[in-house]
This record gives structure tokens, C-alpha cells and sequence, in this order.
């Protein structure tokens, strides 16, 4: 099934759905949803996908792709099973609640922002992080990298560790920047890997081909960069 012109629909309501083999063209757009105990597989999204204020909760996304950008502020993300996943362009989580979330075996190829997040068992196994990755003033308790690789700057600047957060066989191939957090403690002595190319696990070959050969230009979608402002001491302290 294809969506040619995407869809702009808020305060959905999605409960015990599923969706397969769907490709959607446009903009996906929704605000104040809320999904629940469904399954996306084999969907791919062409352009932009934005989701502020979403609620998903007990809800697997296999072999999902994005070729835009990806805007999922001020979500609610819990229970969820990320498999096989790849996102082409910026990827936005900021200021949301992820709790009990795997994901196994994804690329994100632009920056991702976890600025703000509060992030409690969360498992992030076999991912490839391409660019920019952001956990400013985010708080992570039990979130463990399995296998990743981190192949861009990762910014852990006012971020609070909380017990265990773990990072077993990762690969960082480009200095860390940890100022006033307590990540410091586990980081400051991670040896660099060599910096290598992108290498695409066979597994994710067919989502790579689709992300990179979309029509749509993930450079081309500007997010509105006053929805990621940097918090003030205040702010934080009130998370």
C-alpha cells in the first residue's frame, strides 16, 4: 500500500493495529497520538516523519525506515521493540520519556538528540550511530550499549548516569565531550577506535539501499531548531 501525498492527522488514536508492506511518499505528520499495543513492519516513510506529544507504549516496529527527518519531542515511548530499523536524516527525541525500549540492529545515519530524555532500560544492540549524537542534560538509568558504534562526536554534557549504564564491546571513533557529568567516571579512559567507514551489517543492507535511494533529500528538511533549545540549570533540576 502507498501513501503518495503522506498525512497530517492529530490526536490519533491507534490501539491494537498493525500495518505491513506500507510505503508513505509525504509528510507524516500527527501530534498528541496515541498508539498502543501495535506492529509496524516493512514500513517505510519517504520523507519526514514529526510525532510531538506521542504515547506509544507495547508496540514493535520491524524493518521500519525513514528517509527524513525523524521529530519525536515531548514523546512518550515505552515497551517498544526496534528491530531492523534505519533513519536517514536528523533524528529528534528530545525532552521525551523512554522507558523499557530495545532496539536491535539499527543505522541512524544523521544526528540523533536525546537532549533532555529520561531514559530507564533502554538497550541499544548492534546500532550504528553515523553522525552527531546528543545526551545533553539527559538522565539515563540502565541503558546499556550493547556492540554499537559511535562514528561521530558524542555530547554527554550535563547528563546524569544513574545505576546501571553499561557500555560492552562499543567502539567510539571520535572524542567524547563529558563536562560537568558524572559519565566521566566510566568514559574519560575508553580507548578510540580507528576512525573506518561505514560499514553496513548485511542484515540492514536492504534498508540502507531503500534509505539512500529515496527520492526524498534528508538534508532538504530543515527542523525547527527552536523546539531543541539547550535547558537552563533550572530547567533541569525539574526533571
Amino acid at each position: 500500500m502507498v501513501f503518495g501525498d503522506g498525512f497530517v492527522v492529530d490526536e490519533l488514536k491507534l490501539n491494537r493495529v498493525r500495518f505491513t508492506s506500507i510505503s508513505v511518499v509525504g509528510e507524516a505528520v500527527s501530534r498528541s497520538s496515541t498508539i498502543k499495543e501495535a506492529e509496524f513492519r516493512n514500513v517505510h516513510f519517504g520523507a519526514s516523519v514529526e510525532l510531538l506529544n506521542l504515547d506509544i507504549r507495547n508496540t514493535d516496529l520491524i524493518g521500519v525506515g525513514v528517509s527524513g527527518n525523524t521529530l519525536l519531542s515531548y514523546a512518550v515511548l515505552k515497551d517498544l521493540s526496534l528491530v531492523e530499523v534505519g533513519f536517514a536524516g536528523v533524528s529528534r527525541f528530545s525532552k521525551s520519556t523512554i522507558e523499557r525500549v530495545n532496539v536491535d540492529k539499527a543505522l541512524f545515519l544523521g544526528r540523533v538528540g536525546f537532549e533532555g530524555a529520561y531514559m530507564s532500560k533502554v538497550v541499544f544492540r548492534n546500532v550504528t550511530f553515523a553522525d552527531v549524537v546528543d545526551f545533553k542534560h539527559a538522565k539515563l538509568y540502565r541503558v546499556q550499549f550493547l556492540e554499537c558504534t559511535f562514528k561521530g562526536p558524542v555530547i554527554f554534557d550535563h547528563s546524569y548516569r544513574g545505576r546501571g549504564v553499561k557500555f560492552i564491546d562499543v567502539k567510539f571513533e571520535v572524542e567524547m565531550s563529558l563536562k560537568s557529568t558524572n559519565m566521566k567516571s566510566i568514559l574519560r579512559n575508553q580507548i578510540l577506535s580507528p576512525v573506518s567507514d561505514l560499514e553496513v551489517p548485511s542484515v540492514l543492507e536492504p534498508m540502507y539501499n531503500v534509505l539512500m535511494n529515496s527520492e526524498s533529500s534528508p538534508e532538504e528538511d530543515e527542523v525547527p531548531t527552536e523546539l531543541f533549545y539547550d535547558m537552563d540549570s533550572e530547567e533541569y533540576d525539574e526533571l
